[in-house]
Formats: C-alpha cells, sequence, structure tokens
C-alpha cells in the first residue's frame, strides 16, 4: 500500500478489543492511518469496558454517558459532527439498521466516499421474515463492501444483495496481550477443577441448559468438579434456582460480573469453557478461551465454531439444547483433561492481524 489511506472506524462503544484491532492496522500497515468515533464511552451491555484509552485516536462524542441510552437526535447530531465531513477516505460503520447510520452512509456515499459495514449477522441468528429481510436489503444499498466475522456472516451479506467486496476477519482478538498477562490461578481457585461460563445471563445463552448438563455430568462422574458461571443479567435468580432444584447448588459459583483482566486468569485454569448459546452471532471468549489454551464446548449456533472449533482437536460442537450430548462432552474433557488443550490452534481467523489484513485488503 504505497499511498496513505485514512480510514475512520465507527462503534456506538469502544472496548480493549476495537482499540486492538485498529492499532494493529496502523502497526502492520504504515499506509494506514486510522481513527476511531464512539458515541459514548460507557455501554449497558458490556459494563465491565469503559472507553479510557487517551493514546489512542479515538473521538468520543457523549462522556459519561450509556451508549444504549442515547436517543436518535442525540445520535444523529455526533454522526453529522464528526463523521458526515471528517478528513476520512474510507469509512467502517457499525450497526447498519440504525437510521442515523444508514443516513450516514448515504451521505458519504453522495460524498463519493468508500463505506464499509461491519459486523457480525448470520442467517440462522433467529427465524428470518421475508418482508424484514427485503426492508434490510436496502439499509446495505449504500456500501461499497463489508468486513464481517466469518463466513456464515459472508453468506448473509451476499443473500441480503451487497455488493463489492466481503473480507472476514472482524470479531478478533489480540493474542499477545494473553501472553503478557499474568494468568496463575486466582486465589482459593484449584487449577482444572471447573468449568466456567462467561456471559451475560439472559435466555438465549442457554445457561440453563448448562447448568442441566452439569447436574447430569455429576451424577454419573464422582471427580471433585464445579461450575463457574460469570455474569449477570435477568435470568440470574431462576438460574439459582435451577441449581438448587437439580441438587448441585454447592458446586455452582455464581461469580457476577468481574473485571476483564480478572476473566483470562479464569479461563485459562478452567477445564473447558462452554458457550452453548441459541443465537451468537461470533462469541469472543471463544477466542480469548482458545488463546488462553484450554478446550470449548460450544453450540452448533456460535459463530465462531466455523473457523475456530474442531471436535475432538480443540474441543466439542453440540447441537442447541442437547443436555445430553453437552453432559457427555463434560464427561469426555474430564476423563483426559490435557489431551484437547491446543493453544497452537489459535488460527489467524482469531486474532488481530487478520483484522488488520482484511483491512487492508478493502483499500487495496
Amino acid at each position: 500500500m504505497s499511498e496513505v489511506i485514512r480510514a475512520l472506524f465507527s462503534w456506538e462503544f469502544v472496548g480493549p478489543h476495537h482499540l486492538a484491532r485498529v492499532r494493529r492496522c496502523r502497526e502492520r500497515y504504515s499506509g494506514i492511518q486510522a481513527t476511531i468515533f464512539a458515541l459514548a464511552d460507557k455501554s449497558s451491555v458490556y459494563s465491565f469496558y469503559e472507553t479510557n484509552d487517551t493514546n489512542s485516536d479515538v473521538t468520543v462524542a457523549y462522556q459519561s454517558v450509556i451508549a444504549e441510552e442515547l436517543g436518535f437526535w442525540k445520535r444523529l447530531k455526533a454522526y453529522a459532527r464528526h463523521v458526515w465531513f471528517a478528513d476520512a477516505d474510507a469509512y467502517f460503520l457499525c450497526h447498519y439498521e440504525r437510521p442515523e447510520v444508514f443516513l450516514t452512509a448515504i451521505i458519504l456515499r453522495l460524498r463519493l466516499k468508500k463505506a464499509f459495514v461491519i459486523g457480525d449477522s448470520k442467517f440462522d441468528d433467529y427465524q428470518r421474515q421475508v418482508f424484514r429481510e427485503a426492508a434490510k436489503a436496502v439499509f446495505y444499498l449504500p456500501y461499497s463492501g463489508a468486513l464481517v466475522s466469518g463466513a456464515r456472516s459472508e453468506s448473509y451479506l451476499r443473500f441480503l444483495g451487497v455488493r463489492g467486496r466481503i473480507e472476514t476477519g472482524y470479531d478478533t482478538i489480540d493474542g499477545g496481550r494473553l501472553t503478557k498477562m499474568e494468568l496463575s490461578p486466582p486465589e482459593n481457585v484449584k487449577p482444572k477443577s471447573y468449568f466456567i461460563v462467561v456471559n451475560r445471563l439472559v435466555k438465549r445463552k442457554n445457561t440453563d441448559s448448562v447448568i442441566a448438563a452439569f447436574a447430569a455430568f455429576c451424577a454419573e462422574n464422582s471427580a471433585p468438579i464445579d461450575l463457574v458461571i460469570v455474569g449477570e443479567g435477568p435470568e440470574a435468580a431462576s438460574l439459582r434456582g435451577l441449581a438448587d432444584r437439580l441438587g448441585v447448588a454447592d458446586r455452582v459459583r455464581f461469580c457476577g460480573t468481574i473485571p476483564n483482566e480478572q476473566i483470562s486468569p479464569l479461563l485459562a485454569n478452567a477445564l473447558a469453557l462452554l458457550l452453548v448459546s441459541s443465537s451468537e452471532q461470533w462469541g469472543l471468549v471463544v477466542n480469548e478461551a482458545i488463546a488462553c489454551g484450554i478446550p470449548v464446548i460450544v453450540s452448533d449456533a456460535v459463530g465462531a465454531r466455523d473457523s475456530l472449533v474442531r471436535n475432538f482437536v480443540n474441543g466439542f460442537v453440540v447441537e442447541v439444547d442437547n443436555v445430553q450430548g453437552l453432559s457427555r462432552a463434560m464427561s469426555e474433557i474430564c476423563r483426559d483433561p490435557g489431551r484437547l488443550i491446543s493453544p497452537e490452534y489459535l488460527s489467524r481467523a482469531a486474532t488481530v492481524d487478520c483484522f488488520a489484513e482484511a483491512v487492508s485488503r478493502l483499500l487495496a
């Protein structure tokens, strides 16, 4: 890339993963001058992150505000001020479905600028409706191409008629960050003595199926293994009640929300990560778990399984709500904990290098 191209990445909220991806673009390609625009510095969904990195080229429209609580007019004002006439050659926009983002993409197109949509939607995320999909296709019309998470996302955008180049590599992490972290077990935690769940406690995450499978696992295995659940959400009380009814309340530990820097040590010392959502566009925690060197058990609805998970290599893929299959996968891992640990399997498809390469190809 000989000439300098100015790229602006726009998200509602920016966390460590976003920062790492854009930094990698700047580090690997001197011809890319990348900056970030964020609507707000807080998020109700990702409450354990804050946009407070003062060393990055990050513009935050609203300080000390939760992104999801901003109304349309405030959002539109922020995009008009910081994006519509920004000094950039290419724009990467998230949340295509938002009216203010759609309007921004149209304005950029009229200015003869390249606008790329970024996201990780898949056709199988939920039951699709013909008229809604037809309307959705209109929202993609202003874009010159797309940066998506994986093959299923690419196929879905092609189905919706997205023209131009589509590159995969959006949902990636900085694997090098983990090698610099202290991953020894937290105090009072015995290594390889627990399975771990890291997700919001909402219906679609199927944490109730995990608890049911764990109860079945405990009934068939005498090993003193626990289940650690990290996260908060509206299902927390009912999940505690379920663990009590199934007789495993003393072996299921609800940790609530914990700081992000404490999650990786918990992951690294677990037997395996469990993520069996009924709908999961990607699941970045899968990247993190594999980078930490532990197996993963995921449902076939998890987007990350296409690129990152191979049965009997670094984990298992089970059907959604298949409690028996999940329990058997847990037993298989417990039987020989070291057999499926494959830290080298964190492919380039999961790292920020892949993100930087995809951006470079789109800008070429």
